[in-house]
């Protein structure tokens, strides 16, 4: 299976934390490029057994082009604390 997503109107976006509570974000996060477009390749059986995992490997990729490098981890943590 092949997911392709594009991110578009990017350039000189900043990332908030208003969705994630208790998430403070120093630094400056600006994306400096117009759009991020990601493609992975799953197994099949991969997306339906746990859609996080692939969703928090392209939520890192997309992060680092705001200059911000989370663990997978880390990212996981933020996913499990959506759900409350």
């Amino acid at each position: 299976m092949h997911v392709d997503v594009t991110m578009g109107n990017l350039k000189g976006r900043t990332l908030s934390y208003g969705n994630w509570p208790r998430l403070i974000i120093p630094g400056d996060h600006v994306a400096s490029i117009p759009e991020y477009p990601q493609s992975i390749s799953l197994a099949r059986s991969e997306l339906p057994a746990d859609p996080r995992v692939p969703a928090a490997r392209m939520t890192r990729e997309l992060l680092i082009r705001f200059k911000w490098d989370l663990s997978l981890d880390t990212i996981r943590n933020l996913q499990s604390d959506i759900d409350r």
